[in-house]
């Protein structure tokens, strides 16, 4: 089954429209606000909104560091509260045998370079 996915990249053009980070991840943010919890949401969109509001924002209103910007400070609360929403409802998940064995019990994994490698051939590196 994953090898399908391997050797077929137009099966990933659906999620890959939806990760998309083209317009700060607006498709992703339109999906998730309008998903029913339980769900796992994609950190990389919620690091890259911290990282952002971490350099892109001054920590500090003066010169001489007396006034916190705390503009600043509640947008990073409500990035890591998003998250802790997500966090906070319990899933129940059952072990289903039938997926363990589609994945052969996790015993025959990729390494990192052979995933690397991988990701190169379905979009290479433009530098």
């Amino acid at each position: 089954m994953l090898i399908c996915v391997f050797s077929n990249p137009q099966g990933l053009d659906e999620p890959h429209a939806l990760i998309d980070n083209a317009s700060s991840f607006k498709a992703y943010r339109t999906a998730l606000r309008e998903a029913k919890p339980p769900c796992i949401p994609y950190i990389g969109m919620f690091l890259q909104d911290l990282t952002f509001l971490h350099l892109g924002s001054p920590s500090f209103l003066d010169k001489e560091k007396k006034f916190v910007n705390f503009t600043k400070r509640w947008k990073q609360f409500n990035v890591v509260k998003k998250i802790r929403q997500c966090q906070q409802v319990e899933y129940q998940v059952v072990r289903d045998e039938a997926v363990i064995q589609v994945f052969n019990k996790f015993e025959n994994y990729l390494g990192d370079e052979v995933i690397y490698q991988r990701s190169l051939q379905f979009k290479p590196r433009q530098f």
